[in-house]
């Protein structure tokens, strides 16, 4: 995934001789030859920097610089999870309703929900330390609630007591 660490990736499948190599989109890579179907190659965070495809090739120079045909992998982004520091409330407003206000770090316009004790609230991305929330009255109610941010690559979680 985008954003991770250098990895070995494993290569499998046929014909691989002890000279195979693997290209990451037509560049070399350190490879490990196991046996004649599997293959590991040293894939650098540089090399998944970026958001898209990337053309993953077997090269065998020792037999007339023979080439498999390029296997497409698509890559895709990790947005960190975001870490709350402090939540706070505000209201009630005119219609009785309160504001819930999330800081912290990470925070990304990927979040798909603030929940409330496990009930989805209206809620917006204002900035990368900031998310806001509807809270309803009836929710609102209960004096004790665990606040979760949920978003594609997982959630965070804060505990709010109520007074």
């Amino acid at each position: 995934m985008r954003g991770e660490a250098n990895f070995a990736l494993t290569v499998n499948g046929a014909n691989c001789i002890s000279s195979s190599q693997v290209l990451w989109n037509g560049s070399l890579r350190a490879t490990t030859y196991w046996n004649s179907t599997r293959l590991t190659a040293a894939i650098q965070a540089g090399d998944i920097a970026r958001e898209g495809t990337d053309l993953i090739t077997v090269a065998n120079p020792s037999q007339n610089a023979a080439t498999t045909a390029a296997s497409p992998i698509a890559v895709q982004s990790k947005s960190p999870a975001a870490k709350t520091s402090s939540v706070s409330i505000s209201g009630p407003n005119t219609c009785g309703d309160y504001v819930l206000i999330l800081t912290g770090t990470d925070f990304t316009s990927e979040y798909t929900c603030v929940q409330w004790n496990g009930a989805s609230l209206d809620s917006w991305y204002v900035s990368s330390w900031q998310f806001t929330a509807w809270v309803p009255a009836q929710q609102y109610a209960s004096l004790v609630a665990t606040v979760t941010m949920v978003n594609a690559s997982g959630s965070t979680s804060a505990g709010i007591v109520l007074q």
